[in-house]
């Protein structure tokens, strides 16, 4: 039996797709692996977090709440320069 230009072209594309395949796999499985090593991260940081003497915690949550707004006026600046926030003016004028 002769191999056709077609029964290549075929087997090629099988191979494609099978790799493919097996790379979506591997994406997902780094992906869910990933996300599950986040998720334990995110409780050992909550256990540190419960075990912080009390000095430690108060200076934690200053230091957080000073990121939240660094966040916050980050984010009225970059509105504000977009032009989303110009219904405010024309309330207060």
């Amino acid at each position: 039996m002769s191999v056709t230009p077609f029964y290549k072209a075929i087997k090629k594309s099988v191979y494609f797709v099978n790799m493919w395949i097996k790379r979506s796999e591997s994406t997902f499985i780094i992906f869910r692996n990933s996300k599950e090593s986040s998720m334990s991260k995110v409780d050992e940081i909550k256990d540190a977090i419960e075990a912080l003497p009390q000095d430690d915690y108060t200076q934690l949550r200053q230091w957080f709440s000073e990121k939240d707004w660094q966040k916050w006026d980050k984010q009225i600046e970059t509105d504000s320069e977009a032009g989303k926030l110009e219904f405010l003016i024309k309330e207060m004028g």
